[in-house]
């Protein structure tokens, strides 16, 4: 037992020793079948030239030196380092990330904040990034005011500061500032406030609210919740929908143009009425009243608006004692007309009389409705039967009856309406 020595053949200097002698050494390749054990010192291995060519630090464990290859797996508890340049065959692999060279490539040579083609974006110190030709997505994009959306829409914007904006459809505004001109080959929707010089639409403009210095003319078609013009408003051959409407001076309404509204105020008093009121005024004239059909126009002092009543609701308020309702006519009781009676039906307020003798039994009612006071008279011609006079219906009783019976040549009998279902003789 002892030791092996191996000594550098250039300075004689010993440069390895081996306890137990369990290894022989041989020309040409050798093969280690135990463990080779350093006691004390590095293992440095030198070229001929005593070029140290490969260490093993013998406290940290690092391996270094230069010309190392054909290594299989190395496995390291601690950090590599290397003071030239790493080298991999395929990639690089860390965890689950296995980065092959067209990956790092990516990587390689960018620019912080430049988009260069098929490289990384990163942003600069500001975080800004600039030279992208198109972004698309597949969701939105917002910056926690304003938002793209997929569907081609933009919400949210503030100020928009340009030269001309073209729109093949409709335009929707938050606000929309101009020193020249608007002009609207489609439609513009949804603004609350256009300010500027003039505002031309050649199609349809729909507003929140539409506020101009000066003019607002063309063939404007639209809808407006505030309409305000400082200048003038001219229209040719335009409907405008409007909620309200505040015009400053009206110059121009020409050719076909015409004003839809939905609400209007007059010196900041709303008018409530509807397009079926305001055409039935404007259409006033001339025309044969029909009592059964038309209605009395009067002012109500409850509500400062015009009101409408039937015929004989009107004639029925104002109508005193002594006065009836006949024929959709207002008659003095007893010095009006006289109604004939037809055989089995109601007989109307006022006189009624037998028109020919009554040869058969006969029956007629009283009137369907009355009011307390209104009265009927009945009149008889010869008679050879009688005449029967019941309620309208089986509620209506006359003096407590439910009829009373006419039997006398030229008979005649008047009963008044005292209360509810209550006729009596008078």
């Amino acid at each position: 037992m002892g030791y092996m020595y191996l000594v550098c053949a250039i300075n004689k200097t010993i440069i390895w020793r081996v306890f137990k002698m369990a290894y022989k050494f041989q020309i040409g390749p050798a093969i280690l079948s135990g463990n080779m054990t350093r006691d004390a010192g590095d293992l440095t291995i030198r070229n001929h030239a005593n070029v140290r060519k490969f260490l093993v630090d013998s406290v940290t464990g690092d391996v270094s030196g230069s010309g190392v290859s054909a290594l299989g797996t190395v496995n390291s508890n601690a950090n590599i380092a290397a003071s030239g340049s790493i080298t991999a065959g395929t990639s690089f692999i860390i965890g689950d990330a296995d980065m092959s060279e067209t990956d790092l490539e990516k990587l390689d040579g960018i620019t912080n904040g430049t988009a260069v083609a098929n490289k990384a974006l990163v942003l600069d110190g500001n975080k800004d990034i600039g030279t992208i030709r198109n972004l698309t997505i597949d969701g939105v994009f917002t910056d926690g005011n304003y938002t793209f959306d997929t569907d081609g829409n933009v919400s949210g914007l503030g100020t928009i500061g340009g030269g001309a904006v073209t729109s093949t459809g409709a335009s929707s505004f938050g606000s929309l500032s101009t020193t020249t001109t608007i002009a609207a080959g489609s439609s513009v929707s949804g603004a609350t406030s256009i300010a500027g010089q003039t505002v031309s639409a050649d199609g349809a403009g729909t507003f929140g609210s539409l506020v101009s210095s000066t003019t607002v003319s063309g063939a404007l078609g639209g809808a407006f919740g505030t309409l305000t013009a400082d200048g003038g408003l001219s229209m040719q051959g335009s409907t405008i929908i409007s909620a309200t409407r505040a015009l400053g001076n009206v110059t121009t309404f020409s050719g076909s143009g015409q004003a839809d509204v939905l609400s209007l105020r007059i010196d900041s008093v709303a008018v409530t009425a509807g397009a079926a009121d305001l055409n039935a005024l404007a259409s006033f004239g001339t025309a044969t009243y029909a009592p059964a059909a038309d209605s009395f126009v009067f002012f109500d002092a409850d509500s400062s608006t015009l009101k409408r009543q039937t015929n004989d609701a009107f004639l029925e308020t104002i109508k005193g004692e002594g006065l009836a309702i006949v024929g959709n006519k207002l008659t003095v009781e007893g010095l009006g007309g006289a109604t004939a009676l037809s055989p089995g039906t109601n007989m109307v307020l006022g006189v009624n009389y037998a028109a020919a003798d009554i040869s058969a039994a006969t029956s007629v009612g009283l009137p369907a409705t009355a009011n307390a006071g209104e009265k009927v008279t009945v009149k008889c011609k010869g008679m050879t039967s009688t005449l029967t006079v019941s309620g309208s219906t089986g509620s209506h009783k006359i003096d407590g009856q439910d009829a009373i019976v006419l039997e006398s040549p030229y008979a005649a009998v008047t009963m008044v309406y005292v209360a509810n279902n209550d006729w009596r003789i008078i």
